[in-house]
């Protein structure tokens, strides 16, 4: 959902690596520091990911220092997030998800995405499945747009309840985005382009003062510079004030820079594959 979104919805996922709000932000917790952690804050900051209602804090002795292991509270994140900096909400990062979770997830990417037709949501259909009466309640809505849209219902059951497989997984976000921005069919990749609020480095040589942008060995040293006669020249290395850089503007070492910068951020830069 993170990647299939990074394109147009940058303003969130910038938030979620450098916003003030977000909500995994302790060392303490059970997302941050993990290769989701900024993914996470995104899908729940968006919405698209809600946890189970509750919060989860490190256990700590009467001189509050943490003594291992997690507590689960039964307030909602939203009215305990203030109260208590060792906090996060419980989001299960590494439970297996189910099918009828996996259907809620990419019910609510659908309408953050502006793509969500409820028309197509079918009680009707789910209902002549044998296990329909499986389905949570919580789901059933998301169960129902699902089959309508294709995504789940290929086989004689539903089974809401069990986990789906990475290949299943794979299969329902293809069918989910088939068609709504993204096209698979007869073509294997995608342009995203990379863009990012950061600055860039500067060279300068220290001998003559000529500058470059574009790399440090594409200086164009002045005609008194030592390094025409052979001689050692030091090159200096700044950066740029920060701005929004695209990575389809920048060229050389900015470039590289730029590029390498954003896959540190797990953000997507030049082609990527879909299949």
């Amino acid at each position: 959902m993170y990647r299939i979104c990074v394109p147009e919805d940058y303003v969130a996922i910038f938030d979620a690596y450098f916003g003030n709000n977000r909500p995994f932000n302790n060392l303490n917790g059970k997302v941050e520091g993990k290769y989701y952690s900024h993914p996470m804050n995104w899908a729940y900051g968006t919405g698209l990911i809600t946890g189970n209602g509750s919060y989860v804090f490190p256990k700590q002795n009467m001189y509050e220092e943490v003594i291992g292991g997690d507590y689960v509270g039964p307030e909602p994140w939203e009215t305990f997030r203030n109260k208590d900096s060792w906090s996060e909400p419980n989001v299960r990062p590494d439970d297996s998800v189910t099918r009828e979770e996996l259907a809620v997830m990419l019910q609510r990417m659908a309408k953050h995405r502006g793509t969500y037709d409820e028309s197509k949501t079918d009680y009707a259909a789910i209902e002549s499945y044998p296990d329909a009466g499986s389905v949570s309640s919580w789901a059933r809505e998301a169960v129902a747009w699902a089959v309508g849209e294709g995504i789940m219902g290929g086989s004689a059951n539903l089974n809401p309840q069990d986990t789906a497989t990475r290949a299943e997984a794979c299969k329902m976000f293809e069918i989910a985005i088939e068609g709504k921005g993204f096209t698979t069919e007869g073509k294997d990749k995608v342009w995203v382009d990379g863009q990012m609020y950061t600055y860039l480095p500067h060279w300068t040589c220290m001998y003559c003062g000529a500058e470059s942008d574009y790399d440090k060995n594409d200086i164009e040293h002045r005609h008194y510079c030592a390094i025409h006669t052979g001689g050692t020249v030091w090159i200096g290395e700044s950066t740029t004030d920060y701005k929004m850089f695209n990575l389809g503007e920048v060229e050389g070492g900015q470039k590289d820079s730029l590029r390498g910068t954003l896959e540190s951020y797990g953000l997507l830069t030049g082609w990527y594959e879909w299949i």
